[in-house]
């Protein structure tokens, strides 16, 4: 019988007691020790605590408590540096690759982070390549920005060929005018379109519509999500079959693809990343 490999991290005894001490439990201190790992974690311990904000699932409110623990100064440049560094990442949540100054400030004030000289720390995350600014008035996460501009660059190149299909469909009157005009562009013969809006605006209901559209015009199609989870929201939206695009890819590697058309979501700027990958498809 094959022994299953074991998920199990081992940390430190001393090590671990310092995370617990600091407010870390079991999982998020093997959450850091995977990320990092040992030697490199207690260094950022000793150094720097404030930089394990850029550990997904770890809160500014969490690393603060940790940093009061160490007698860390309420005035620590590297608070305040880590405070903007996880405004602009947690804005992802919400849909945002960037922010405006404005809003980094808003955002620092619920932290309780009061910075008379924002554009100073600003400029110093820009020299240290943490963040980029972008027509001085967008601030991105450094890897965050450059994301974007490869994304829309394959978008670009792609968008300058047109489909030769030829699409059959009438618009339900239930729909608003920003809906119907959605549909119009979405079926119009451009070879990559982009669907966007805020909750509650018809995104799903849209891309219902436009399933059963395709399908009743003999065309195939792949719907496809970032997640596994969200590949399931996407099935019990639809009532049509979907899958993860890494799944999607790893079937592509053998053999030829012959769908019609991609349909493919991407709820989070977290997920630009495989955002890129259709335009091999």
């Amino acid at each position: 019988m094959k022994e299953e490999k074991s998920n199990i991290i081992e940390i430190d005894p001393k090590l671990l007691l310092s995370l617990n001490m600091m407010g870390f439990g079991k999982i998020l201190s093997e959450r850091l020790v995977e990320f990092y790992g040992e030697e490199k974690l207690k260094k950022i311990l000793s150094t720097n605590i404030y930089q394990i904000v850029e550990v997904e699932g770890i809160s500014f409110g969490r690393v603060d408590k940790a940093a009061s623990i160490l007698n860390y100064d309420k005035n620590d440049e590297r608070r305040q540096k880590a405070a903007i560094l996880y405004v602009l990442t947690n804005a992802q949540n919400y849909g945002h690759t960037y922010l405006p100054k404005f809003l980094i400030r808003k955002e620092l004030k619920k932290l309780k982070i009061y910075l008379k000289d924002l554009n100073k720390i600003l400029e110093e995350l820009e020299e240290e390549r943490k963040i980029v600014v972008a027509e001085g008035e967008r601030f991105y996460i450094y890897w965050l920005e450059h994301m974007e501009a490869q994304t829309s660059s394959i978008i670009k190149e792609r968008g300058k060929f047109k489909n030769n299909l030829r699409i059959k469909y009438e618009i339900p009157e239930y729909f608003d005018e920003s809906q119907k005009a959605a549909v119009k562009k979405l079926l119009k013969g451009e070879n990559i379109s982009i669907l966007t809006g805020g909750p509650g605006t018809g995104k799903t209901t849209i891309t219902k519509f436009i399933c059963e559209t395709l399908r009743k015009n003999s065309l195939s199609f792949k719907l496809c999500a970032p997640t596994g989870k969200a590949a399931k929201r996407l099935e019990e939206a639809t009532n049509e079959k979907a899958q993860t695009i890494h799944r999607l890819f790893k079937a592509g590697m053998f053999g030829q693809w012959h769908y019609n058309c991609l349909l493919y979501t991407s709820p989070s700027p977290r997920d630009l990343s495989t955002s890129r990958m259709p335009s091999s498809a």
